[in-house]
């Protein structure tokens, strides 16, 4: 099982994940569903009485020893789904505070400027008319420095 918190960065934009289903015969999911309702219904009058689980393992040195357990076969499949931000109840925004933007002469002074806590974007000009380079924080503009890739995986969209 795979729980990503609300609103965080992986569904800022597009998410993947590999989901797997397993199948189970109509045996296995009954053994499962009894040992379920036996260890998560028990504390109360009210509750259904445990019942007795009997499984197909069976000790080979004692056949009168009860041993819980199922040993089944079956299939798996797995199919890769994309989840965009639009199709998730999310409010979900990624922006660097504009108060964190550098302006500046020279590209050469924001790399000198908290010894790499900021990166060159553009060479631009301000409401005001200045020209120089506009920047911002290193981990709001690189995503390689909060473990992220700049290299698509072969299975990403265009």
């Amino acid at each position: 099982m795979k729980y990503i918190p609300p609103n965080d960065v992986q569904t800022s934009v597009l998410y993947s994940i590999l989901v797997r289903q397993y199948s189970l015969t109509a045996d296995g999911y009954t053994f499962l569903n009894l040992m379920q309702q036996n260890t998560e219904s028990l504390g109360s009058i009210f509750d259904a009485q445990p019942s007795q689980i009997t499984g197909n393992i069976h000790s080979l040195s004692n056949p009168a020893e009860q041993v819980i357990g199922y040993v089944s076969a079956g299939t798996v499949q797995s199919q890769r789904i994309f989840i965009y931000r639009y199709q998730l109840n999310s409010t979900f925004s990624f922006s660097c505070p504009i108060q964190d933007t550098v302006f500046t002469d020279s590209a050469q002074d924001v790399n000198n400027l908290g010894a790499g806590l900021f990166t060159p974007l553009s060479y631009g000009r301000t409401s005001t008319g200045k020209t120089g380079w506009i920047s911002n924080y290193t981990d709001c503009t690189v995503c390689t420095v909060g473990g992220g890739t700049n290299h698509a995986p072969p299975y990403w969209p265009n």
